[in-house]
């Protein structure tokens, strides 16, 4: 085993909630929104809403799920886990819970936990 990779795992806390716009104030993101299918927005104009809150922050990943048709994530969170890592864990627990004329919220903690062995 290479030490540079000698036990590097990543811990994955997801808090997803469903999401609600409240019109007096400027909408939350938080780090994801799941898009329903038939979620009242949309992708394209939960897409405009994240630009508009934080330009260049987030990203849309289309979703191959039967009730899901997109993720918007931040940005940093796929540096710091690759997409084809976290994205199913996103997509496999909000499946659990979505219907498809909603969207959800989620708040996602990485933690890294890394053991090397070093000669001294």
């Amino acid at each position: 085993m290479d030490n540079q990779e000698a036990g590097r795992k990543a811990e994955i806390s997801l808090r997803i909630m469903e999401y609600q716009i409240d019109e007096n104030d400027l909408p939350s993101v938080d780090d994801a929104l799941i898009i329903g299918k038939r979620a009242p927005i949309g992708t394209d104009g939960a897409r405009k809403l994240v630009e508009l809150v934080s330009p260049g922050k987030y990203e849309v990943i289309k979703a191959e799920h039967a009730l899901i048709d997109s993720i918007i994530i931040r940005k940093v969170l796929l540096s710091m886990i690759p997409r084809d890592r976290l994205m199913p864990v996103i997509i496999e627990e909000s499946g659990k819970m979505i219907h498809e004329s909603i969207i959800l919220k989620a708040q996602i903690v990485i933690i890294l936990h890394i053991n090397r062995i070093i000669d001294v």
